[in-house]
């Protein structure tokens, strides 16, 4: 536990996106990424935040459980292709569908998320 102590944190969360994900710094753990390895970065055009740090992460709530959300490396996309193609294994994946053909990045979801906020103002304005 003594030695574990070194990774105790919280996070604050600096911004949010529809379908329950945050982006969050970390406060404590200087360690964590020497650990577990670097978590790589977010860009902005998918974040709508930057500039991005090694104490930022993309968290989550998938029904109550928080996940962190790690950027995929070459070497991941390699292991689904392989698991995929080369073992024939059916790929299990979930998708929280907040990026769209429609809106395929971050100021085109926020533009949705103010245009349905507005249309909901206005829907209790004249209702009530």
């Amino acid at each position: 536990a003594v030695r574990s102590f070194s990774l105790h944190c919280h996070y604050e969360i600096v911004s949010y996106f529809p379908q329950r994900i945050f982006v969050c710094r970390r406060v404590g753990a200087a360690r964590l990424e020497e650990v577990f390895g670097h978590r790589g970065s977010v860009h902005e055009k998918v974040s709508g935040f930057a500039p991005w740090g090694k104490e930022h992460t993309l968290i989550a709530d998938i029904q109550g459980m928080l996940m962190e959300l790690r950027p995929m490396r070459r070497s991941d996309w390699n292991t689904l292709y392989d698991q995929n193609v080369v073992f024939n294994e059916a790929l299990s994946y979930l998708s929280l569908d907040m990026f769209t053909h429609k809106n395929p990045d971050w100021d085109s979801v926020m533009e949705e998320v103010e245009w349905t906020r507005k249309s909901r103002a206005a829907m209790k304005s004249v209702s009530g």
